[in-house]
């Protein structure tokens, strides 16, 4: 079982260990952290560098941010598309 760390309110983190929620090619991941924190997924920023995560959050009603990867260059035209913002570099 894989855990994964989230970030919440008061910058406290919880750990969502969930064998059925860790592939982010589903929003059930989104949505778990979302519910654990007390959220609705429209008060929730979901930062991610994979296209599917971004997408599957998007359509989910979460807040998107992009971040760049070397790895997923040839598919930021695409990304573009539909996150909210876009991180290039900090």
């Amino acid at each position: 079982m894989e855990s994964h760390p989230i970030f919440c309110k008061n910058d406290k983190c919880k750990q969502l260990k969930n064998a059925n929620a860790v592939a982010k090619e589903y929003p059930d991941l989104f949505n778990q952290c979302a519910q654990l924190m007390g959220l609705n997924n429209n008060e929730c920023i979901v930062i991610e560098d994979l296209k599917s995560a971004l997408l599957v959050a998007h359509k989910a009603g979460f807040k998107t941010l992009g971040i760049y990867e070397e790895h997923h260059k040839d598919e930021i035209e695409e990304i573009l598309k539909f996150v909210d913002a876009y991180v290039y570099s900090f």
